[in-house]
């Protein structure tokens, strides 16, 4: 009788323990899943930023591309003239 109670005890805490660790299990995939929405919501944020700066860096150099092109044109004209 004493080891069929010792038995059924480590049974009791056996299966404590599994539920113990699903919990466990449960609750690190709930706090994984928050933390992946929370750098995929940083990572959309960043993205963003990267995307708006790299449209300024286009436009920009698109700017000085056209500013330089218009500045040989005048001074191909103005020698053209000149001559």
């Amino acid at each position: 009788m004493a080891l069929k109670l010792e038995v059924k005890t480590l049974d009791v805490f056996g299966k404590s323990n599994i539920l113990h660790g699903i919990l466990v299990k449960v609750v690190v995939v709930v706090v994984v899943v928050e933390v992946v929405v929370v750098v995929v919501v940083v990572a959309a944020a960043v993205v963003k930023v990267v995307v708006v700066v790299v449209v300024l860096v286009v436009v920009v150099a698109v700017a000085v591309v056209v500013v330089a092109l218009v500045v040989v044109v005048v001074v191909v004209v103005r020698g053209l003239f000149q001559k």
